[in-house]
This record gives C-alpha cells, structure tokens and sequence, in this order.
C-alpha cells in the first residue's frame, strides 16, 4: 500500500518496532510545500494493524 504522510519515515518505523508489528517502509518519493515535507511511502506486511496504530499514535492514543 502507498500513502502520503508527513510523519517522517524514522518515526514510521519506531511506532511499529514499539507495537511489535511487521511493517517493511520503502520511501518512493519527498514533496516539500512551503514548510509541509510530505513523504511517499510504500507499506508492506501488516498494513491493517500498522494504520490502525499509527493513527492512535498521532491522536496521542
């Protein structure tokens, strides 16, 4: 699955290391707008499970 996020990739990986889950992150591309650094990333493993954290993770869950 490719999404655009711009949560940096390091951080990416750090939340499913902390969630034990099995997540392979390959950066295809970096869009800077102004101040906003988007970054194109292709997830593969536990996509589902990974979302699902990573948006309680930006939501301080």
């Amino acid at each position: 699955m490719i999404i655009k996020t711009a949560v940096p990739p390091q951080e990416l990986l750090e939340i499913a290391k902390k969630r034990n889950i099995n997540v392979g992150i390959n950066v295809i591309n970096v869009e800077r707008r102004k101040i906003l650094v988007l970054y194109v990333v292709e997830i593969e493993g536990e996509v589902e499970k990974f979302l699902e954290e990573l948006s309680k993770a930006r939501a301080g869950g």
